[in-house]
């Protein structure tokens, strides 16, 4: 397999949870794609070394440099980076302007419920529900058993109900 065509592929099946990630760190969405470019450029000079890995430890290494690239980001600029918006709401035709108004509410109150989960229980979450990972692929990531995993995800579900409750959000 080429070089190219190995990262190009290695970028379709990986970068989502890289984003994730970083994310998962720095709390920033252009912190995170700065970081997701950090990671495939590292990527690239590393080539031959990822191509001897099985796919699960390239999607462990891609991981991880995901979370120390957010990490350096975080260093070199010496300050906390505020949770802001992932994104933003596209219009769509079929729904008026209020609808928006409360979509865009409800995911600025779920992200901020996520974004303040201790670290143990925000990486499972987000990889679960934005990388779309399943509970083995994250076990073997963050090197816990799948148990452990599923309780976790059991608290953090909690601690955002709680959340969303405490701010008159979803579930009040």
């Amino acid at each position: 397999m080429h070089m190219q065509s190995f990262l190009e592929e290695l970028y379709e099946m990986h970068a989502k949870t890289v984003y994730w990630a970083a994310y998962s760190v720095s709390r920033d969405s252009e912190s995170a794609k700065d970081a997701v470019q950090n990671v495939f450029l590292s990527a690239l000079r590393h080539t031959e070394t990822l191509k001897t890995l099985s796919a699960e430890q390239q999607h462990a290494w891609l991981y991880r440099a995901g979370v120390n690239s957010s990490i350096d980001m975080l260093r070199r600029n010496k300050r906390s980076i505020p949770v802001e918006d992932a994104g933003y709401m596209e219009a769509d035709p079929a729904y008026g302007p209020q609808t928006l108004l409360e979509r865009s509410e409800t995911s600025t109150e779920v992200q901020k419920a996520v974004a303040a989960l201790p670290k143990k229980y925000r990486e499972p979450i987000m990889l679960y529900y934005f990388a779309e990972l399943d509970y083995k692929k994250i076990a073997a990531l963050l090197q816990m058993n799948e148990g452990t995993l599923k309780s976790r995800m059991s608290r953090g579900r909690e601690l955002i109900k709680k959340q969303l409750q405490k701010g008159g959000g979803l579930y009040a």
